[in-house]
């Protein structure tokens, strides 16, 4: 197996879909789109059309029925919006309000083979991303080139005040720290 180097891929830096911790500022007022294939996501094509269009007429029905369930439950409003400009993810604009694409934005990208991404929002007693990252240590533990290594905000109640805030969730030192912690390895 050739071995490569440990890189980081920075997100885009967009708004976590929630009504807490870090709301929407309208939720009243969210569009969603999908992102023509062809649009560059972090340097790959969005092939979402491609991806999903064999499996039937219906598969943009069901990421929408997907998306209703969810504001059935929260206090947010969806609509459909136009995403005919294949506008790079990533680019800079609003975190809502853009005129480019929706506010929650669909494209696909295949992974390598060797590429695990595990991301999820903020959840008090603990999320399914340490259960997955937990999974992929027990049972591929050969296949990996350095251990899982988790970066998340202290088991503490989230304070008010934004200097110990700071101490508490993950921050960009905490996650190169991690990286260079793994590319030493």
């Amino acid at each position: 197996m050739t071995r490569r180097a440990l890189s980081v891929e920075f997100l885009e830096d967009r708004t976590t879909p929630v009504v807490w911790n870090n709301p929407w500022p309208d939720p009243g007022h969210l569009t969603l789109s999908f992102a023509p294939d062809g649009t560059d996501v972090q340097g790959s094509p969005s092939t979402l059309f491609a991806e999903l269009g064999p499996a039937g007429a219906n598969w943009q029905t069901e990421i929408l029925r997907a998306f209703q369930a969810w504001a059935a439950q929260t206090n947010i409003n969806l609509s459909l919006a136009s995403d005919g400009t294949a506008t790079p993810f990533g680019s800079p604009g609003p975190v809502q309000g853009g005129t480019e694409h929706g506010d929650i934005r669909i494209g696909a990208t295949a992974l390598g083979p060797d590429e695990l991404a595990i991301s999820t929002p903020f959840d008090l007693f603990g999320g399914w991303g340490g259960t997955v990252a937990s999974i992929v240590a027990d049972e591929g533990f050969e296949l990996l080139d350095a251990p899982v290594r988790r970066v998340a905000g202290a088991n503490v109640p989230l304070p008010f005040a934004d200097v110990l805030e700071q101490q508490v969730i993950p921050t960009v030192d905490a996650v190169i720290a991690a990286v260079r912690t793994l590319t030493a390895y």
